[in-house]
């Protein structure tokens, strides 16, 4: 890690911990030292190759980069905590090493397929970035027949909620597969962004498949569902980013 991270960043990368709830603990006690002086700010950014940090007298360290490619089931979690399988435990690797990790562009839990684990913050990042227009392609198969008018009305943008704001879409790739079944393609990473898209020209979305992140294509993996795959740096970037 040569760029500045924050702490949060940091103390997550390490996979001592278990969850955001527990590092703030943590750092709200005044248990965690940078060169010595304690600091109680997540946000606080840092170099970790210029700075020490320490949990009580114990020096941290990161754990080395990780990048994954699940298929994710229905009913699994991409966020810890709640009542549902954390995605992130289907990949069996050391427990410390497994901690560190997080999904890429949460999957709400009902939707399938290609997801990104990772522990490099600097990736996620720049794969969430909207300016860098990657795509995420997904299949979705939905209530009611799809036509033409729908599909030029997601190219064209439609207006969504996101954030408790309305949102107008950027252009989509839409591709009709079947009278229900379509291809669509966003650039952007709003929650649930695809379904609301389908039901803001009067459809339901009633099954959900991501296919594709840039040219990561789950089908090249061969990858069942609650399957993995572990990527090197160079070509996890290489396909996503081009």
């Amino acid at each position: 890690m040569s760029k500045k991270v924050n702490l949060y960043q940091f103390l997550k990368s390490s996979g001592l911990f278990h969850n955001k709830k527990e590092i703030l603990k943590i750092v709200s006690s005044g248990l965690i030292k940078i060169d010595n002086k304690v600091t109680t700010s997540l946000q606080f950014q840092f170099n970790p190759n210029k700075r020490i940090v320490c949990y009580g007298d114990k020096k941290i360290n990161s754990t080395s980069k990780k990048y994954f490619v699940i298929n994710k089931p229905g009913d699994y979690s991409c966020q810890r905590g709640d009542n549902y399988p954390d995605v992130v435990r289907l990949i069996n690797i050391d427990k410390k090493e497994q901690n560190s990790l997080f999904s890429v562009g949460r999957l709400d839990i009902p939707t399938k397929g290609l997801l990104l684990i990772t522990n490099d913050g600097f990736f996620s990042k720049n794969i969430l970035e909207p300016k860098k227009n990657i795509p995420k392609t997904y299949h979705a198969l939905l209530k009611n027949s799809f036509s033409k008018k729908d599909a030029q009305k997601l190219r064209e943008g439609v207006v969504i909620e996101a954030g408790g704001k309305h949102h107008f879409t950027s252009p989509a790739i839409v591709k009709i597969l079947k009278e229900n079944l379509v291809e669509i393609s966003i650039t952007e990473a709003k929650n649930r962004q695809v379904r609301k898209m389908f039901a803001a020209v009067g459809n339901k979305v009633v099954d959900l498949m991501r296919v594709s992140i840039g040219d990561l294509k789950l089908k090249d993996l061969k990858i069942s569902e609650k399957q993995w795959v572990e990527l090197s740096e160079k070509d996890i970037k290489k396909k996503v980013f081009g």
